[in-house]
């Protein structure tokens, strides 16, 4: 609960190992979660992403929580950038469904639906009936963008189904 004494730790973190993308990313996500602070979140994450490893999970979260801050940040590109962060962590994380969902979702919002499809598909059919829910309206709404009307009907029978509806 001692936030600044945990951002004070973080500085001198950052301080003496300038390149540790850890703490930059921990530090982000004080920023972005108890300061509500996305401009420091964000420019945290820029460094901790210029220090991360080329390749592998680490890189893939560091880029997803950037997208998705990205993507609520209110600048005016921020869907095209918060796309193209996710774009980068489905890359290194190919089977994380926060990353495909979030990637996805931001692909319904553009309009550009076959690659939508292509990565909430998989989604509709997840184990979690949450992530399922979450993922049908997004599915429909790209259907209906190709006009797919026979999909787009048999996910909304499938949407009121996981519902008990």
């Amino acid at each position: 609960g001692d936030f600044d004494g945990a951002e004070q730790l973080l500085i001198d973190a950052t301080g003496r190992v300038p390149r540790s993308y850890r703490a930059w990313k921990e530090l982000g996500e004080l920023y972005r979660h108890q300061r509500e602070n996305i401009t420091d979140a964000l420019r945290c994450y820029e460094r901790a992403a210029g220090c991360a490893p080329k390749k592998g999970f680490d890189k893939g979260m560091i880029y997803r929580e950037w997208g998705f801050i990205l993507r609520e940040s209110g600048l005016p590109n921020a869907t095209d950038l918060a796309i193209e962060k996710l774009t980068v962590a489905v890359e290194e994380m190919p089977s994380d469904p926060f990353s495909q969902h979030g990637l996805g979702a931001l692909y319904v919002r553009k309009g550009v639906f076959q690659p939508a499809i292509k990565l909430l598909e998989p989604l509709a059919k997840h184990s979690s009936q949450e992530t399922r829910l979450k993922t049908y309206p997004f599915l429909i709404q790209a259907y209906a963008g190709v006009g797919d009307t026979l999909k787009k009907l048999e996910t909304e029978r499938r949407l009121q189904q996981d519902r008990g509806t």
